[in-house]
């Protein structure tokens, strides 16, 4: 998973692409994340804002390094 994250870079990745490469669906990562999976999913959609806390905590979930910034 790493690598394919490292071949798109932090500045490419979405919250959603983020967690297909972390190879989990939208209720685990929801879960994991203490939101509900219609939060996760407007986030993932761009409707919601994704704040600093949840944009740490997906890095963190899905492994990545901390210098990823999702854009929506």
């Amino acid at each position: 998973m790493r690598m394919a994250a490292e071949k798109y870079g932090p500045e490419s990745l979405t919250p959603k692409a983020a967690r297909v490469l972390a190879e989990m669906t939208q209720e685990d990562s929801a879960k994991l994340l203490n939101l509900s999976i219609y939060t996760l999913r407007n986030i993932e959609l761009g409707r919601t804002p994704l704040t600093l806390r949840v944009s740490r905590d997906m890095a963190r979930l899905y492994k990545l390094p901390g210098e990823y910034v999702f854009k929506v």
